[in-house]
């Protein structure tokens, strides 16, 4: 379901590129985070990514455990989309795969 959302993310990155607004992926990669951070890289680079990718050190937790925090529920799927206005206030928790419409849709009520 990631991977089947990125073209339409990047088609989004490309229609706001002049808005106030920017796109971060989170890569949940389970392997050591050398090997993660590499991994993404390079998937990055090869599909032509407009937008900062970070990855979940998953021994630290740290991204989780904020997750939870903000939201007050544990991340159960992935992907899971948080749309964040300027002042960090979360507008939508976007759980599952979605459209660019679907995307779209939530972006224009926090522009």
């Amino acid at each position: 379901p990631c991977r089947k959302e990125i073209p339409d993310i990047i088609e989004i990155g490309k229609d706001l590129k002049d808005k106030d607004f920017i796109i971060i992926g989170v890569a949940s990669e389970k392997s050591s985070l050398p090997a993660a951070v590499k991994k993404v890289e390079n998937y990055s680079k090869n599909n032509d990514l407009n937008y900062i990718n970070l990855v979940m050190d998953w021994s630290t937790q740290k991204l989780k455990k904020a997750y939870i925090k903000a939201t007050g529920n544990p991340l159960q799927y992935v992907p899971t989309t948080i749309i964040i206005d300027k002042k960090g206030d979360i507008h939508h928790v976007i759980v599952g795969g979605k459209d660019k419409a679907g995307f779209m849709k939530a972006i224009n009520e926090v522009l």
